[in-house]
């Protein structure tokens, strides 16, 4: 009987699980209430489990509207610094009167704490969207956008934010995903794959399919992370061998 390896990662197994909850059930199995209540028992940890990442995955969606809020101040920053170089004219002048309000507030900006950077970030933009800046903002090509561009920035780091700072208030005592998955692995191995390859030989007609399916899914997921692991250990004697 195939055991699920400890090597599988959280992610894997929430596939795994769910390919074995997906097996289709005879009428014998529907019947048989240990079978069912094992199942109903991965139904449940495995829907945890695929919560679990779903928040990483949030998590990761904060980091990435913020890197993109990081890349819309810079454009604003370089695009108003080069603009001051020119020789004199109107716009170098209108730039000047920019570059004092940015430097105000200092790139650094993008190095502050999320709260810190979400107050001065709606700072700036205000001090920028001055009615009496109108005609120097108009001196500097696509600032107008690049500003547009940071609102719109600040306002989807400022939504995905909210969505996890909610999230994490209901899933403050819930388990992290390693240890889910460390009881879904158990649970499968030690209780429900046993149980079918007992109850196989018991009733080879009703189990047969059952047991075949798990063990097909079970040795393709290990198969999959041997091959990964193999692979890694490949390219690591590879790379000690070419220094």
């Amino acid at each position: 009987m195939e055991k699920i390896l400890s090597k599988i990662d959280h992610k894997i197994m929430s596939t795994l699980c769910n390919d074995i909850i997906c097996i289709k059930l005879n009428s014998v199995l529907k019947e048989d209430i240990y079978f069912m209540s094992k199942l109903s028992a991965i139904k449940e940890l495995t829907e945890k489990l695929i919560d679990k990442t779903n928040e990483e995955w949030r998590t990761k969606r904060v980091r990435k509207f913020d890197n993109i809020r990081n890349t819309d101040l810079r454009a604003i920053f370089y695009l108003v610094e080069a603009y001051s170089y020119r020789r004199e004219d109107d716009k170098k002048q209108s730039a000047l009167k920019l570059k004092e309000i940015l430097d105000r507030f200092g790139l650094q900006i993008i190095k502050k704490s999320y709260v810190d950077k979400s107050s001065s970030t709606r700072a700036l933009l205000a001090q920028l969207k001055s009615e009496k800046l109108k005609y120097d903002r108009e001196q500097i090509a696509d600032l107008d956008q690049l500003i547009s561009n940071l609102e719109q920035s600040q306002q989807d780091y400022y939504n995905a934010l909210s969505l996890q700072l909610e999230d994490d208030l209901k899933r403050k005592n819930s388990k992290p995903a390693h240890i889910l998955s460390i009881e879904l692995r158990k649970l499968i191995n030690e209780e429900f794959a046993p149980y079918i390859h007992a109850m196989k030989l018991a009733n080879k007609e009703a189990y047969v399919y059952h047991s075949k399916k798990l063990s097909t899914i079970i040795k393709s997921y290990n198969a999959e992370v041997r091959n990964h692991q193999n692979y890694l250990k490949r390219k690591k004697q590879s790379h000690l061998a070419s220094i």
